[in-house]
């Protein structure tokens, strides 16, 4: 493939769009905003200097990427850092450095929409080589300008497709965003650069994916608190949102303090640190009005639709499952109990079923193996009856383990008569003073029916 071609299809053809065309509720900021075509202008002008400056340089990478890796079938990663250190443009000038971020960002994010279209980032083996490309870049502090950052933003968020976007698995998101931070915190937020940001996180949002801490990053960019974060149609996160809006100040800041809490963690268990500083938040809010507001939001849960719960809203509804182990109340025990066989129901997606809330189904059970209470070890014997999945009954035994251990006792003297528990339908209150254990025989004679023997 030639240079000229290359020229000719990137710079010849219609003008690169930077700007994601404006959603259908919301004005056109053409007509709105006088300025805008200035400065839409403006970025185009960019990015055609961009592409038309940097584009040698990088055919350069791209063939010496192919001719050192051609009789190798896998790349290490030391390969690909000893070809980028010997690149030029590591030693060019900062703007040049600049215009290269800019023109590897449109180009990794191009896609092809017949096979006559031109396009530089086209095998895994490229995507890799720019990867490490960009990253090099990204990590010098070059005097990036709010337009620049602004253009970036606009070509990563500029397809909102999910199968379109895999490209942010080989972007440096994170080191991306250190530099928005850094021009942010020495000028401030451009309304372009807001807007950009606001159509990135939505890209993010919806790629599932381990990307908390960006959420978490970008929202403190744009000013946002934990509560506007929580973007969801549920009616019970309505509702948490609702109570918690119409709280007083010292009120409020404690459960906005605890939602953030319960967003931090990434292991499937809660540390101790994390519980001691549970604990403080717990106490500053409240043991009664903790447990109140919690058995009340946590029931609403069972309302949630045929549907998973989003990634970010189940995160903070495990943070605070686990924060009830800091607070022992037989009712909490009872309704943590539901919960756990509302997240392990089956719901159905695209072509697969998947649980309901998988996560904070095993926030439960863990919550529940490390209560005191004997309301507890009633609800784990409960959920093991009632869940079928293999997996799922390792996971509850485990738990029932936990939790003996805890006491100091075997697991059969938790299963033999657990108290104080509400038990299914068409039996006592509380549990009998008998075992549950029945034999049944099947067509005995004379009357060749099933004869129930209870063992006493």
């Amino acid at each position: 493939m030639s240079l000229k071609r290359l020229l000719a299809a990137f710079l010849l053809g219609p003008e690169p769009e930077t700007e994601a065309p404006a959603a259908p509720d919301q004005p056109d900021q053409r007509e709105s905003d006088p300025t805008y075509q200035e400065r839409a202008d403006e970025q185009r002008r960019i990015l055609t200097e961009a592409l038309k400056e940097s584009v040698q340089a990088y055919w350069s990478f791209r063939c010496q990427v192919e001719y050192e890796t051609l009789h190798q079938r896998w790349v290490y990663t030391d390969e690909y850092s000893r070809i980028v250190a010997e690149q030029p443009i590591l030693k060019d000038t900062p703007r040049a450095r600049i215009k290269m971020v800019i023109a590897l960002t449109y180009w990794l994010t191009e896609k092809t929409k017949s096979l006559d279209d031109v396009k530089l980032i086209d095998t895994s083996r490229h995507r890799r080589a720019v990867q490490f490309l960009i990253t090099r870049l990204f990590n010098y502090k070059l005097p990036y300008t709010p337009a620049d950052l602004t253009l970036v933003l606009n070509l990563l968020a500029r397809h909102t497709e999910r199968n379109d976007t895999f490209y942010l698995y080989y972007y440096p998101v994170s080191t991306m965003l250190k530099r928005v931070e850094e021009l942010v915190e020495s000028s401030s937020l451009t309304p372009d650069m807001e807007r950009a940001l606001k159509r990135f996180r939505e890209i993010i949002v919806r790629k599932n994916t381990e990307n908390r801490r960006i959420r978490l990053r970008l929202r403190a960019l744009l000013g946002e608190t934990v509560l506007t974060s929580l973007d969801s149609d549920l009616p019970w996160v309505d509702g948490l949102k609702g109570d918690i809006q119409e709280m007083e100040g010292a009120q409020r800041q404690a459960w906005e303090t605890l939602i953030e809490h319960s967003l931090s963690p990434r292991s499937s268990k809660p540390s101790q640190v994390w519980l001691d500083k549970g604990r403080e938040i717990v106490d500053a809010i409240g043991e009664e009005t903790f447990k109140a507001y919690l058995v009340r939001w946590l029931v609403q849960v069972e309302l949630v639709v045929e549907a998973p719960i989003p990634e970010n809203i189940e995160d903070m509804l495990r943070g605070m499952i686990w924060a009830c182990i800091l607070v022992d109340d037989i009712e909490l025990a009872h309704v943590i109990g539901e919960l756990t066989l509302v997240c392990f129901e089956r719901v159905r997606t695209h072509e697969d079923r998947n649980l309901k809330a998988q996560k904070a189904g095993y926030a439960c059970l863990y919550t529940l193996s490390r209560m005191a209470s004997d309301a507890a070890v009633g609800e784990l014997c409960r959920i093991r009856s009632r869940v079928k999945l293999a997996d799922l009954r390792r996971k509850v035994a485990t738990a029932l383990n936990e939790a003996a251990s805890r006491r100091g006792l075997d697991l059969s003297a938790l299963e033999i008569c657990p108290l104080k528990v509400r038990v299914e339908a068409n039996s006592p209150n509380l549990w009998p003073t008998i075992f549950s254990l029945m034999k049944t025989g099947t067509c005995l004679l004379p009357s060749w029916t099933p004869i129930v023997c209870p063992t006493i």
